[in-house]
């Protein structure tokens, strides 16, 4: 009991910060989603009882569903779902056969019951609907084909319930995979009234695309950690951390200046930033740089939380930096990071993200050419939580 009030206060806090959030901050909420799957007539009891026997799934009559979904995402718990869907149900057995077409709509309450946990299963969801189904219906006998009762249509309420599992495909496309129960409030759905019961049901896996709606580098609600959400509140970098942190890390123009200075005309290994040193002796490609004199500069920009996009800032900051180099006769290493907030195979695809965004406004915007500029992504360099706007960056070293 007192972990479920735990959690529920969890879930009002976090909802209560998403809809706070200032206009350019606000994340995606949106998502539309397209699913298919196979009606099974055999898994459930109440569908399609006979005296004859009963009946097996008629897989001839392609027993298909379709669906066509919406989702607002109000919280990373839980979400509004509606749905429109059009479902073909066929069964058979020695003596007779039915087939009933339906269109329905519907709508219910989805939630994430592991969002508030680093599970790689946290994309796991469990949906409850209500609504109506118009379904058209027929049985036939098997020997001959001939009509056992004439084609009807009727509706009736209907209830769904459904457990699936969101996979990202990247920062917008998801795999939806799923089990679905639906019961039909009325006996009559396969086409007879058998013993007057008061619905008939059916099981259906399912298989689906989810694609949510907005740009990239705005937050997926539908796929955020409760517990890494709250706690990255406070883990933003202040203006004095920003000033603090360039005058120790980032490379500006004074810099560019010193380093033209210097007799070698080289920077030392010594007056590397620590972090962007190790990624370079860590590199069998480029560990040899700093031994041999080679490397000539170094740039980090940084980015904001799950995002992609360069800020206006940094795009003068890489000019200026670059005007202190013959760009014809150097080479540049793009290295990116991502924070610890998110799985491994997100963060994965946002560094690379970051390192292909350089890269395009490198070649596009400072006409470097492409083959001159490598790239590959870091791991983890700062764990504090306090500090992971350190971990946000790409590198850049000009050798």
């Amino acid at each position: 009991m007192k972990y479920s009030l735990k959690c529920t206060a969890l879930a009002v806090l976090i909802t209560a910060n998403a809809f706070g959030q200032a206009e350019s901050d606000k994340p995606r909420r949106h998502e539309l989603s397209l699913n298919t799957g196979l009606n099974m007539v055999e898994l459930v009891n109440g569908l399609g009882e006979s005296e004859p026997g009963a009946f097996t799934t008629d897989m001839s009559e392609s027993p298909i569903s379709l669906g066509l979904g919406y989702n607002y995402q109000f919280s990373p718990v839980m979400a509004i779902k509606a749905d429109v869907s059009y479902d073909m149900v066929s069964g058979l057995n020695n003596v007779e056969s039915y087939s009933t077409t339906a269109l329905g709509g519907f709508v219910g309450l989805a939630t994430r019951p592991l969002a508030f946990t680093k599970s790689d299963l946290n994309g796991i969801y469990l949906e409850t609907q209500v609504g109506y189904a118009s379904y058209t219906a027929e049985r036939r006998f098997v020997s001959d084909g001939s009509m056992m009762v004439p084609t009807f249509s009727s509706g009736s309420l209907a209830m769904r319930a459904k457990a699936g599992f969101k996979v990202s495909l990247n920062s917008q496309l998801k795999l939806d995979l799923g089990i679905r129960y639906m019961s039909v409030m009325a006996d009559d759905f396969d086409g007879w009234d058998f013993d007057g019961a008061n619905a008939d049901a059916l099981l259906t896996p399912s298989l689906g695309i989810a694609y949510t709606l907005g740009s990239k580098d705005a937050k997926d609600m539908a796929s955020d950690n409760v517990t890494d959400n709250i706690l990255s509140q406070g883990d933003f970098a202040s203006a004095e951390d920003v000033a603090s942190l360039d005058k120790k890390v980032t490379k500006n123009t004074g810099d560019i200046s010193g380093l033209q200075s210097d007799a070698e005309g080289f920077v030392k290994s010594d007056e590397l930033d620590a972090l962007m040193l190790s990624v370079l002796e860590n590199s069998d490609k480029f560990s040899n740089l700093t031994k041999k004199g080679e490397l000539k500069g170094v740039l980090t920009i940084y980015f904001d939380f799950d995002s992609d996009k360069i800020q206006q800032k940094y795009r003068k900051e890489i000019s200026d930096f670059l005007q202190g180099f013959d760009m014809a006769s150097s080479q540049i290493l793009l290295v990116g990071y991502a924070d610890i907030y998110g799985t491994q195979e997100y963060n994965e695809n946002l560094k690379s993200e970051r390192v292909d965004a350089v890269k395009r406004a490198l070649i596009n915007s400072y006409n470097i050419p492409g083959e001159s500029i490598k790239s590959q992504i870091g791991e983890i360099k700062v764990s504090s939580v306090a500090q992971q706007y350190l971990n946000r960056r790409v590198d850049i070293f000009v050798y």
